[in-house]
């Protein structure tokens, strides 16, 4: 992985950040999220999923697996956005068995929260991966990667 850039930021700055990250986000397969609980992985994505154009409620995947969020323009080749996070899953094979392989090679947006178990999939496919940090109780920083 190719280090792209470093943002840091203040909370209320999010929805500035998510709109800067819109071109690379665009131009990747699968977006990968990382970062200690509380680093604001999941508080991004509830920015992010507007910044693409969905207005659905934004929620948690952690005990539901995986989120599925609509856009309002459907006349985009992705038009749908797949949030996962995999923190509770012990091995491939349960990641296989949520469908993983089905949203990997589809046309729509992949974000994915604790991401390691799906390491060998990712060597085939361009990824942006983003790793979070909580910096102190108002601001973050992001590193930004990506494999060419």
């Amino acid at each position: 992985m190719k280090l792209v850039k470093e943002i840091n930021f203040q909370l209320d700055e999010i929805d500035t950040v998510c709109e800067r990250l819109l071109s690379l986000i665009e131009q990747v397969e699968v977006v990968l999220l990382e970062g200690e609980m509380g680093a604001g992985k999941t508080t991004f994505m509830s920015h992010l999923v507007h910044a693409l154009g969905s207005k659905d409620h934004v929620t948690s995947p952690t005990y539901s697996l995986v989120n599925k969020y609509l856009l309002e323009d459907t006349s985009k080749e992705k038009n749908t956005i797949y949030h996962l996070d995999l923190f509770r899953l012990k091995s491939l094979e349960e990641v296989i068995d949520i469908g993983i392989e089905d949203i990997l090679y589809g046309e729509q947006f992949v974000f994915i929260e604790w991401p390691a178990l799906l390491m060998p999939y990712y060597k085939k496919m361009k990824v942006l991966q983003l790793k979070f940090k909580k910096t102190n109780t108002y601001s973050r920083n992001i590193t930004i990667f990506m494999n060419e």
